[in-house]
């Protein structure tokens, strides 16, 4: 008798699917889920959303082609050529090949020299300190940084290789460099024979190690990091967007807005020297669209411009971002990194906000009614200072978590269901109510649509529905079952804004206020009632977004947000690639959950979630695209 060898979770799949197969409530679920499914497909809404018509098809035989594109080709081209030799002739270009080859070519036992030097400083300026008075104790957390850079250094001496050649000959290096950040293994072998060159890495470490006499001992060395990685990112524009898309949730938004700055420029001037191209589909079209409604009602005819202006700037680097990520992100291993890079960032901010549970945390208790709720006894916020606004960006991952845990095997199939849990409790946790409707509705969508056998559990939940509170934690039952009450504060005080809110889109409908708090702060009193007087925005996306930017503004989003699904749900309904089809679904159904949770909060109020907005819709269309591109085929 042959043995069985499928793993334990296969065997009781099978032995489920047999029990159900032949039930008395599995054809009757199949039945409605059937009509259900039919219905749907025939239905008109389904059809818009499944039909995308492709730019790249039609664009060439219209009027508008000929005169946008056509007419201004020769002279761009001319443009382009002048810019070109500019940039290659400038001395920006040659000190940033020069200074790339000196750093690559420098063997460890220079290097090793700079990160002694470094500790060295570092020891001096606290024995300095502590004898001029200025520190109590002659060891402190400095010192203890100067030890392991001395280590360090040592054990760099013991190598005669280059940095190219350590990258090289590294497993993990190897990987990191070549493999994820996407650096070609014959730029690093073009580098050049290891050479020893102590004086530049002596001097650079001593200076950053007496620099902690008067700063942070971080701050030099944190700046030549930051040097290092903006050529890097010169030499791969790549790089920029999977370090944007990965320390997202943990960078501060002027630190984001210079990475993607820097990205910005990269993508520019690999795109004025012929190494990158810009496609435009409809959906590109309907953001530029949404940018200049932003620009001109958001920004410039606002009730205070130079304030409003500030923030659609912020705003503009963050959307022109989206235009990098699409054209920047032309495969589908490429899309997979910065998959797998955001999955890993999540699982990170996950932990926290279960450590945050554990231990608990004090300051989490100014968001919670205690009159009403008294047995929360935190909530988590995870990087982001705000529960809410955590409870927003897991709304977004955790269906792409799900969607990319079907979708991988082997030990990276395991990494995704721990992300999974991880980021599903402290979703849990951050008794977030909007957060919880919003992640329930996602994730049903994303079940129901990937594979038929869940919508009829989904049915089994439903009839199960009044016996959840017997088996759930009392204080999730209580905070679930305050929707909708105007006893709580929280929900009292949104219904007021919101009313409020509608009044000011009477009177501003056309135009809008502007974009910004300070806007927004100037005009609500008037239309604040008793009880809410103070606010910073509507507590609704789509409010808020009529209110600051007018009719124009909202609709040019809604058209975004339109050709966005049609890429989501044509791409689900067409592409053949597994890998691709189940991604599409589970970043659209993270998209979906954040779009829900936007009738309740204003998701965009944070700067990072609304970057994370548009780094998603980018790697939607990434993804979407770059099937047929691999291909070779057309949209």
């Amino acid at each position: 008798m042959e043995q069985d060898r499928r793993g334990p979770g296969a065997r009781l799949r099978e032995w489920l699917h047999n029990v159900a197969e032949g039930s008395f409530f599995n054809r009757i679920a199949g039945k409605i889920t059937d009509f259900f499914y039919r219905q749907g497909a025939k239905s008109k809404f389904a059809g818009v959303l499944t039909t995308y018509p492709s730019f790249t098809e039609k664009k060439k035989d219209s009027f508008l082609y000929r005169i946008f594109v056509d007419l201004p080709a020769k002279p761009a081209r001319a443009i382009k050529k002048y810019l070109t030799k500019l940039y290659d002739e400038s001395v920006f270009s040659g000190i940033v090949s020069q200074f790339s080859a000196y750093l690559l070519s420098t063997n460890l036992i220079s290097w090793g020299l700079g990160f002694i030097a470094f500790g060295a400083g570092i020891v001096g300026m606290s024995v300095l300190r502590y004898l001029m008075g200025g520190s109590a104790s002659l060891f402190n957390t400095e010192d203890f940084i100067a030890v392991i850079a001395v280590i360090a250094g040592f054990l760099f001496m013991t190598s005669h290789l280059s940095i190219a050649q350590a990258v090289l000959q590294s497993r993990f290096f190897h990987w990191l460099i070549v493999d994820v950040a996407g650096f070609r293994s014959e730029w690093l072998e073009q580098s050049g024979p290891a050479a020893t060159r102590p004086i530049v890495p002596l001097a650079v470490g001593l200076a950053c190690g007496l620099s902690t006499y008067l700063f942070p001992f971080y701050l030099l060395p944190g700046l030549l990091i930051g040097l290092v990685l903006v050529l890097m990112i010169f030499k791969v524009t790549e790089l920029g967007v999977l370090l944007t898309a990965t320390l997202l949730p943990f960078l501060p938004t002027m630190a984001l807005v210079g990475l993607m700055g820097i990205t910005l420029v990269s993508f520019a001037c690999k795109y004025i020297r012929g190494k990158r191209a810009i496609h435009f589909e409809f959906l590109d079209l309907m953001i530029l669209f949404f940018l200049a409604a932003l620009i001109l009602f958001g920004g410039i005819t606002s009730a205070l411009p130079a304030q409003s202006l500030k923030n659609v700037l912020v705003y503009t680097v963050f959307i022109l971002g989206y235009f990098v990520i699409v054209n920047t992100l032309r495969s589908t291993e490429l899309v997979r990194r910065a998959l797998f890079g955001m999955v890993g960032s999540g699982a990170v901010a996950g932990l926290l906000g279960l450590f945050q549970y554990v231990v608990g945390v004090e300051r989490s208790l100014i968001w919670v009614d205690t009159t009403m709720f008294t047995n929360i006894g935190s909530r988590v916020f995870g990087p982001f200072d705000n529960p809410n606004v955590f409870g927003e960006y897991l709304v977004i991952m955790v269906p792409i978590a799900a969607a990319l845990f079907c979708v991988t095997r082997g030990k990276a199939r395991y990494f995704c269901l721990g992300a999974f849990g991880v980021m599903g409790l402290s979703l849990i946790f951050t008794f977030s109510r909007g957060a919880w409707v919003a992640f329930i509705l996602a994730f049903a969508v994303f079940l129901v649509l990937y594979d038929r056998v869940f919508a009829k559990l989904a049915l089994l939940l439903v009839l199960a529905l009044p016996f959840l509170p017997m088996v759930l934690p009392a204080n999730i039952v209580q905070r679930f079952a305050s929707i909708g009450n105007l006893a709580d504060t929280s929900t009292a005080y949104r219904v007021s804004i919101w009313t409020a809110g509608l009044k000011m889109v009477r009177d501003f409908w056309s135009t809008g206020i502007g974009t910004g708090s300070a806007v927004f702060m100037l005009v609500y009193p008037s239309y604040a009632l008793s009880g809410a007087g103070y606010a910073l925005h509507a507590h609704n996306l789509y409010l808020n977004l009529f209110i600051e930017l007018g009719i124009v503004g909202i609709v040019s989003f809604a058209l975004v947000l339109l050709f966005y699904f049609k890429t989501v749900f044509g791409g689900y309904a067409t592409v053949t690639d597994r890998f691709t089809r189940v991604m599409l679904l589970g970043l659209g159904c993270g998209m979906l959950g954040i779009l829900v949770q936007g009738l309740t909060d204003n998701v965009w109020f944070n700067y990072r979630i609304f970057l994370f907005f548009w780094v998603i819709v980018g790697i939607t269309a990434s993804a979407y695209r770059s099937h047929f591109e691999e291909r070779g085929e057309t949209l």
